[in-house]
């Protein structure tokens, strides 16, 4: 939840506040967590390939819209650097429609927030305790 705070935050503030909430973070991990460094060469190789997978899966994503993407870039095709690699038209798509922006966008960080460690345990326990309290009363 503080992520998601800070990243609102951030939206409200200006960019100046990324940087300077993204090192109270590190900070913040560094000092409440004895072992951080030793506990992240543990996983530095799948931290790796997690994040090779992760931008090769944004870019195929962004070949499906109707801009394409530059994802051999700066390998010359057809005479240009900056080539827009994407599927025939038909299979192509629109970003930033309504039905995105006021559904699945909301939707997404929701369900985006619910995946931190932590968070969907004490959704559970929140809920189990607010209908536990209203069930007592009747």
């Amino acid at each position: 939840m503080v992520v998601f705070g800070l990243l609102l935050a951030e939206d409200a503030l200006g960019d100046w506040l990324l940087p300077v909430a993204g090192a109270a973070v590190v900070w913040w991990v560094i000092e409440n967590s004895p072992d951080v460094l030793g506990r992240l060469d543990e996983v530095s190789g799948w931290l790796g390939v997690a994040v090779a997978v992760g931008c090769v899966v944004h870019c195929l994503g962004d070949a499906l819209t109707e801009s394409g993407c530059p994802f051999l870039f700066p390998l010359p095709i057809a005479g240009e650097t900056w080539y827009e690699l994407r599927p025939p038209a038909f299979l192509r798509f629109n970003t930033g429609t309504a039905v995105e922006n006021k559904v699945l966008l909301p939707l997404f960080v929701v369900l985006g927030v619910l995946l931190i460690p932590g968070v969907w345990a004490a959704v559970l326990d929140t809920v189990n305790h607010v209908v536990g309290t209203t069930n007592q009363d009747a």
